[in-house]
């Protein structure tokens, strides 16, 4: 359901499904609805996307929980809208080229010189 709606029901839905399993985490949670629709949800590795929050002061930074809340998706989304309006000239094909440079630019670390901690 919460792939299709991307609502706020739909994630404590999931949330209280997944629990009892111990897989109500965000990377559970977003994975699949973002393969399922790339166009309108995003992908939450979280170390990675709040170091690039952090890097672009966006609020996904400071809202961030482990726990799952749509106040913390509602801000990926709007970061991953915010990222797509500025790469725009790049002319990224949906949320997972978006998915991909916050992976990226999350990861990288002057020290090594590359984005492989």
């Amino acid at each position: 359901r919460f792939a299709q709606e991307g609502t706020e029901p739909a994630l404590r839905e999931l949330k209280r499904a997944r629990k009892p399993h111990d897989c109500a985490k965000w990377t559970f949670a977003t994975y699949l609805p973002f393969l399922w629709r790339p166009d309108v949800h995003m992908f939450l590795k979280p170390n990675a996307t709040k170091n690039f929050a952090a890097m672009v002061g966006h609020p996904l930074a400071s809202v961030y929980e482990a726990q799952l809340n749509f106040e913390v998706y509602a801000s990926l989304l709007d970061l991953a809208e915010q990222t797509a309006n500025r790469l725009s000239d790049l002319e990224p094909h949906d949320r997972i080229d978006i998915q991909s440079f916050i992976w990226v630019v999350g990861n990288y670390s002057e020290e090594l010189g590359d984005v492989y901690p």
